[in-house]
């Protein structure tokens, strides 16, 4: 299958081609030159309501750096005070 871009519609069969042949909506999206993840989603989740079996991708978990965040309150926390505008918090 050739890669398809904005100027070729891709039928449901083929959308649904690429999408099984593609570990993520970001590499389907990838699959399709000038489209968004967001769209790739959007055609995917309107055939599923339309009845269509089209898998759901695992979601990527967001991974939280606390220690850095941490890290940048107690910089923020320094400046406030080297600077003499610590605010009082609620």
């Amino acid at each position: 299958m050739d890669r398809p871009t904005l100027k070729t519609r891709l039928s449901d069969f083929e959308f649904v081609k690429l999408w099984l042949s593609s570990g993520s909506a970001e590499e389907a999206a990838e699959g399709l030159i000038g489209l968004k993840v967001e769209s790739v989603n959007a055609r995917a989740n309107k055939l599923r309501k339309s009845g269509v079996n089209i898998p759901k991708f695992a979601r990527k978990k967001q991974t939280t750096n606390i220690a850095g965040l941490n890290e940048l309150i107690d910089d923020i926390r320094g400046q406030q005070q080297l600077f003499g505008n610590q605010e009082q918090a609620d």
